[in-house]
């Protein structure tokens, strides 16, 4: 079974939105660029959403009736 990175605030936010394989799918991209998100560097983005798909993921979680801020995906 694989093991995968839990860093914040992507990981918390990928869960909450479906798992990774769904927001990859959602955004038309790959898992594994997904993945990369709660990956420490210099493999991943350490836990940082990349803010070009805050949108994106914030109209993802009103379609499935919740609420996502950009608090929650800044970390702050």
């Amino acid at each position: 079974m694989p093991t995968y990175n839990t860093l914040q605030p992507a990981h918390p936010v990928l869960e909450r939105l479906g798992g990774r394989r769904a927001v990859a799918d959602h955004l038309g991209l790959s898992f594994s660029a997904v993945c990369r998100w709660c990956a420490p560097p210099p493999i991943g983005t350490g836990g940082r959403i990349p803010a070009k798909h805050w949108l994106s993921l914030m109209a993802l979680a009103e379609r499935q009736g919740k609420r996502l801020s950009v608090r929650a995906l800044s970390g702050l």
